[in-house]
């Protein structure tokens, strides 16, 4: 289990490999930053 924040080459991609987004977590980091509020309580 893997994330999408890099590129995995082809060569080492197998069938069993899950790859899991992580564009709503960065988001949601974005917002709370934007918006001056905590990005620890993400994490809790």
């Amino acid at each position: 289990m893997v994330t999408n924040s890099i590129s995995i080459p082809q060569d080492r991609v197998f069938p069993q490999l899950k790859v899991l987004s992580v564009a709503n977590m960065i988001w949601a980091a974005i917002w709370r930053i934007h918006e001056e509020s905590s990005v620890s309580s993400m994490f809790r």
